[in-house]
């Protein structure tokens, strides 16, 4: 487990391609890394699978010095896709979890399991690579790691529930080309991480 530590002046860009991926690598949809003892994480709502949104293996990612600047482990973002669940969960910490945002750190091989059934599914996309990219005086608009975000509305970072402290921006998700599923009105999904309790993360989505 690492501090974040980089340069907002950077931001990494995916490229994928269609297909599933062994599950410790980045990827939009498919098979996440689960541990051998856990269940499919589920809707608190409807109590039915929540699908997997995005996994980014983050030891993937490497600065111009060839380290690590957010550590590693597995980013996973689960979310449920029945609509009415998942329009609730534009908040960054709702009372019901109808989305889930975690990093494990694989051991093993872990669960050997299948996908389960969706109400609605999100093309399945593996990570062929990371471009580095310069954020120069304007945020990039892409999904990307690091950088700064493009807010669709007014700047939103989220405190953390441990030491009440704004939270760092870490992942911009959009609506297309990596995930094909639309955050309301042309809108984004934005994932924050503490920078000093690492473990605790925070996701929100805006819309026009």
């Amino acid at each position: 487990m690492k501090t974040i530590q980089y340069d907002d002046e950077f931001t990494w860009i995916p490229a994928s391609k269609p297909g599933d991926s062994p599950t410790t690598t980045s990827k939009f949809g498919g098979l996440p890394w689960l541990s051998a003892d856990e269940s499919w994480p589920a809707c608190e709502l409807c109590e039915q699978p929540m699908q997997l949104f995005v996994q980014i293996n983050l030891s993937e990612l490497e600065d111009k010095s060839g380290n690590h600047p957010f550590g590693d482990g597995l980013l996973q973002f689960f979310h449920c896709s029945l609509e009415a669940c998942g329009d609730k969960g534009y908040e960054p910490f709702p009372a019901h979890q109808m989305k889930q945002v975690r990093i494990v750190y694989p051991d093993g091989v872990g669960k050997v399991c299948q996908l389960p059934p969706f109400a609605t599914s999100v093309a399945i996309r593996h990570v062929t690579k990371w471009k580095r990219v310069v954020e120069n005086d304007e945020p990039i608009q892409a999904d990307k790691v690091g950088g700064e975000p493009v807010w669709i509305q007014s700047p939103e970072y989220p405190k953390c529930p441990e030491c009440d402290q704004s939270m760092e921006f870490i992942l911009q998700i959009s609506d297309g080309p990596n995930l094909n599923w639309a955050w309301g009105d042309a809108g984004a999904a934005y994932i924050f991480r503490c920078d000093t309790h690492t473990e605790k993360l925070a996701m929100l989505w805006q819309c026009h």
